[in-house]
């Protein structure tokens, strides 16, 4: 659990790591959905996002403490930074309206884990289930999801064959895997 949290801090930390950082990779990301499949594309992310978190976890000995001192500190920086600020991202370099969107993203669905993992009941507020929503539709095919969540269809798990190299890059997750 320490590690998720770790994980989890990161979608605030990062904000403060990219905001004035370095160019990472000479591209330029058109909205939060295509940092999200450029990121998932990135060959060894898997590892690389496990090990980031390992790392953001070393000394984290009152997560709930951290992640209140670093939330309170990041949205006081958020709330000086112009909108229109370019932003370098592992994935590109993006504004910084669109990578708050993939912050809300982060944020979202890594406390849902943080509150499964420690036996909370999980809740969204609905403002952040709307921006995770919107992104995750923008990702993948928008049919195949509405027929999914309204009954009318399925959307094929991430333990059945691939398929087709033209499906959109979320059909083959389950909702309850991102």
């Amino acid at each position: 659990v320490r590690e998720l949290a770790g994980h989890t801090l990161r979608a605030y930390t990062t904000i403060e790591t990219y905001l004035d950082g370095p160019p990472i990779i000479d591209a330029d990301v058109a909205s939060p959905s295509a940092y999200f499949r450029t990121a998932l594309a990135t060959p060894g992310v898997h590892d690389a996002v496990a090990q980031r978190g390992r790392d953001a976890a070393v000394g984290l000995d009152d997560p709930v403490g951290v992640a209140e001192t670093t939330a309170a500190r990041v949205i006081e920086l958020i709330r000086s930074v112009d909108p229109a600020h370019l932003v370098e991202s592992l994935a590109g370099r993006m504004s910084f309206t669109d990578y708050l969107v993939t912050r809300v993203v982060e944020l979202t669905i890594h406390t849902t884990d943080l509150q499964v993992a420690a036996a909370f009941p999980v809740f969204i507020p609905a403002n952040a289930a709307a921006v995770v929503l919107t992104t995750i539709v923008a990702m993948s095919d928008p049919a195949t999801i509405v027929r999914a969540l309204t009954g009318r269809g399925t959307i094929m798990s991430s333990a059945e064959p691939k398929q087709a190299e033209s499906k959109p890059p979320l059909s083959g997750l389950r909702v309850v895997d991102l």
